[in-house]
């Protein structure tokens, strides 16, 4: 087999803190691994500390050339994402100075007979995503400990393209990537280690599962029994619910589930079962129990909007005219989470696997990132933004005013999921599918199905991989 391998592992989204060294275990490589310091490569970080600062730190990265049987593999930095500063290789004699720093990782280098490289997880990781290029069709297959774990299938290609596998992976567990063919020409440009699941099947088909004939419904939540609740309804005063195949709910509306609100807008499940809606004109949290007792849980002044539940339970909630994000604990007791001036009625709201919260401004679309500590701006959809949510690696973002569906990845950058401005409700292949007027968004739990309400043309549509 000839491999001439770049590899950087690149520890993205939202790392957590530094791990300490090791040793890599899976192939026994080590022993038989020659690591010769070549040169210096300074890696330069960009990060947003504060809501009006920004700080630039600077660290030394060191490059070397790794020799296994005289064939060449040549590990150097990479472009870190987000807030790591700085990369360690293990085997290698040098390491950055910070040792605070928000994450590390290890390669090992190849085993001594050439068919794999064994790296680190610096961290719990729910997904691996590699970067290559193959003289033709293949595989590379994961292992830890002689287990096999995945298997990412190559394509033949003189560019770079990405394989992704989701793949739970302990925090300094030793995996190798090992590859099954010989006779096969192959770089490794990057290797992703992320904390949350990607997106491995993009979606390509969107259909039509329920036709209110005229406005409707406003936002959604698919709750853990399977059902579809629609907040809004014909006259923007009820709570619907409907099975997913959009059969369960007749024209005759036997699908109300609560009717004669002020106007219901957030809806969420918490995973005791209880669900949690805004009824925004009233100014009141309520919540529903798993008996169907409906009751009161809290006062927030300023029409409270999105609701979002964390994996303590915790409840929080966007105040649209107040300019603020509060939270509120299963008793009802109310905080104040986070105010900012850049607020600009925030609306949705949405947590992704690391617990990180994002909103979303009702006023230009701007979406930011609270980890706990600190707001930073991470992007914008460029238009008025009402229900998000998360999945996948991804936020989604129905836009009303400008038909279409866009979403953002965690590193801020958007691009169109569905429509191109056309305001009408088309099913069909996703590059062609067009929507006309949505507004909410919610996903099945391993984000293979995904629900939109067209609210201009009262269609519930749903989008599948």
């Amino acid at each position: 087999m000839k491999i001439n391998t770049l590899l950087y592992l690149i520890a993205s989204s939202f790392l957590l803190s530094a791990c300490g060294g090791g040793s890599g275990g899976g192939s026994s490589s080590s022993a038989n691994t020659r690591v010769t310091p070549t040169d210096t490569a300074t890696a330069t970080e960009t990060e947003t500390q504060t809501e009006t600062e920004t700080e630039t730190t600077t660290d030394t990265v060191t490059e070397t050339d790794t020799q296994v049987d005289n064939a060449p593999l040549q590990l150097t930095s990479g472009s870190w994402l987000y807030q790591a500063e700085h990369l360690t290789l293990q085997g290698n004699i040098n390491e950055t100075a910070d040792q605070a720093a928000s994450a590390q990782a290890y390669v090992a280098g190849f085993a001594s007979d050439g068919d794999g490289v064994d790296l680190t997880s610096p961290f719990e990781a729910k997904s691996l995503e590699i970067s290559y290029r193959a003289s033709q069709a293949g595989s590379i297959s994961l292992f830890s400990n002689d287990e096999k774990l995945a298997e990412f299938s190559l394509s033949q290609s003189t560019e770079f393209q990405t394989a992704k596998v989701n793949v739970a992976l302990g925090a300094e567990q030793t995996i190798t990537i090992g590859y099954d063919q010989d006779n096969i020409d192959l770089d490794l440009d990057t290797v992703t280690v992320n904390p949350y699941q990607v997106l491995t099947q993009d979606f390509t088909t969107v259909e039509t599962v329920f036709d209110a004939g005229s406005v409707y419904g406003d936002n959604l939540l698919l709750t853990s029994e399977g059902e579809l609740l629609i907040s809004g309804g014909l006259n923007e005063t009820d709570i619907l619910f409907m099975a997913t195949d959009g059969l369960s709910l007749e024209r005759d509306l036997s699908g109300v589930w609560l009717n004669n609100l002020a106007l219901p807008v957030g809806l969420a499940q918490s995973s005791t079962g209880i669900i949690y809606y805004t009824d925004c004109m009233a100014n009141q949290v309520r919540q529903v129990d798993v008996s169907g007792n409906d009751s009161l849980l809290a006062v927030i002044q300023g029409c409270p909007g999105m609701l979002a539940i964390d994996s303590d339970n915790q409840i929080v909630v966007t105040s649209f005219s107040n300019h603020r994000v509060h939270q509120i604990t299963p008793e009802g007791e109310v905080s104040t989470l986070i105010t900012d001036s850049r607020f600009s009625n925030p609306a949705g709201v949405a947590f992704d696997e690391m617990g990180n919260l994002y909103i979303g401004n009702w006023t230009g679309g701007d979406v930011f990132k609270w980890d706990g500590e600190t707001l930073i701006e991470l992007g914008s959809f460029g238009s008025k933004v009402n229900q998000i949510t998360y999945s996948n690696g991804y936020i989604y973002a129905p836009l009303r005013d400008v038909h279409r569906v866009d979403r953002m990845d965690l590193n801020g950058q958007v691009n169109t999921f569905i429509g191109d401005g056309t305001a009408d409700s088309i099913d069909g292949a996703i590059e062609q599918a067009q929507v006309h007027g949505p507004y909410g968004v919610t996903t099945n739990a391993d984000g293979s199905e995904m629900y939109i309400m067209d609210r201009d043309s009262g269609k519930l549509r749903k989008i599948t991989q």
